[in-house]
């Protein structure tokens, strides 16, 4: 392909992104959503190679998902985040299992598919993307609190979502797992992203105050999040979990510095920047997800997405009511990130129904995104814009500490 053509289309894409973002400022229906469907007309007119495409879709993923939650600690503050943390662990899990349940249930009934692999369809697609409801609660204007719960549920139920898939994926190919070692692995996951994420944190923010005034000291941060979110992923941790912490201490460097007797730091300019960056990346990403989704043929693959998208959403139901949580947290159903990642290792590795499980994958990602933007559309929600604190919002942001 010519290359002034590529120059020309990558700035398009750009602008499609910021386009989109309007549009949701209008329209309520997600961004993310209008970018995953141009990037599937993309596919479909043959700008785009696919094969090439799925061969960095690890890398695609990961990078959008640690610049994401990164951004997300960043905004978090500290006391919202010990408020919400327990709550947010509990709904997350319990959404997770009742998704899982009826998810499950549905491939069983509708795909005829035997009870263990119902079962990891069933986890793979129990959990929210951390990529797609982060960036909207913030853009719809959610308190601080409930976008801490949000987040931490959210990056929850994408651990859950990789860690136990795996595991069930082993047992159908016959290596060695249980569900203690997959319970095992769930809290390696968290423990070790927090401790490494913890010890980041503390290090960058001395490093910041060593660094102010110098020119490309955001350009390190960011390169530090990224050492940080591979390393952590190597030794068997969450790289989202270490991130998110990492972006926190550098969020709460005052309070932190404050604490701790160290000289202030200001790393408030660090947000902005990285607010830019992160538009750039999740617009890429989202094109390049809706370029590599294939919409299947067989109609029991339709069948079973619509029902899998509904039961999602009666999940959360249940696990609202039950936990007693603000009830338009049911309405945040979106699938996106790592159940394409995780889709396309079970094809790596063999697991029969792998194509299956991947077109049936994309179309819950675009019925669950159709149905949340719905959802949004007909609620009385509204972006929060500059100044505007009125009390039709779903709840005002707290402001930090200076």
């Amino acid at each position: 392909m010519d290359i002034n053509f590529l120059l020309i289309l990558s700035g398009l894409l750009v602008f499609s992104g910021f386009i989109a973002n309007l549009l949701f400022e209008r329209t309520k229906i997600p961004d993310a959503l209008y970018l995953i469907i141009l990037g599937f007309i993309l596919s479909a007119v043959g700008l785009v190679d696919v094969p090439s495409f799925v061969s960095i879709m690890g890398l695609m993923s990961s990078l959008a998902l640690a610049t994401i939650v990164f951004e997300a600690g960043l905004e978090l503050d500290f006391k919202n985040l010990l408020t919400s943390f327990a709550p947010a662990i509990s709904f997350a899990t319990a959404s997770f299992l009742f998704s899982a349940a009826l998810i499950g249930g549905v491939v069983f009934f509708i795909l005829k598919w035997d009870p263990l692999t119902s079962l990891l369809v069933g986890t793979l697609l129990g959990g929210t993307s951390t990529a797609i409801v982060v960036p909207i609660v913030h853009m719809l204007g959610f308190g601080e609190e409930e976008i801490a719960l949000i987040g931490i549920e959210s990056t929850t139920t994408n651990i859950y979502n990789v860690v136990f898939t795996l595991s069930i994926a082993e047992l159908l190919l016959k290596a060695t797992s249980t569900a203690e070692s997959a319970v095992q692995a769930v809290f390696s996951h968290f423990s070790v992203g927090i401790v490494l994420g913890g010890i980041f944190g503390l290090f960058w923010v001395r490093g910041i105050r060593k660094l102010r005034g110098r020119k490309f000291s955001y350009m390190l941060t960011l390169s530090t999040m990224l050492i940080l979110y591979g390393l952590t992923s190597y030794v068997g941790g969450s790289g989202a979990v270490s991130v998110l912490v990492f972006g926190l201490m550098l969020g709460n460097s005052r309070e932190l510095t404050k604490l701790l007797h160290m000289p202030k730091v200001a790393p408030d300019r660090f947000l902005q920047i990285h607010q830019e960056i992160t538009f750039l990346i999740r617009t890429y990403f989202f094109l390049y997800l809706g370029s590599i989704l294939r919409l299947p043929s067989q109609m029991n693959l339709w069948y079973a997405a619509v029902l899998i998208s509904v039961f999602a959403l009666l999940a959360r139901n249940m696990a609202v009511k039950l936990l007693k949580v603000p009830k338009y947290f049911s309405m945040l159903i979106p699938r996106g990130l790592s159940e394409s990642v995780v889709a396309v290792l079970l094809i790596q590795k063999g697991i029969a129904h792998g194509n299956e499980i991947l077109m049936l994958v994309s179309l819950v990602i675009l019925l669950s995104n159709l149905i949340f933007g719905g959802l949004i559309r007909v609620s009385d929600f509204r972006v929060i814009k500059p100044g505007d604190h009125s009390p039709n919002h779903v709840s005002s942001k707290t402001s930090k500490s200076s």
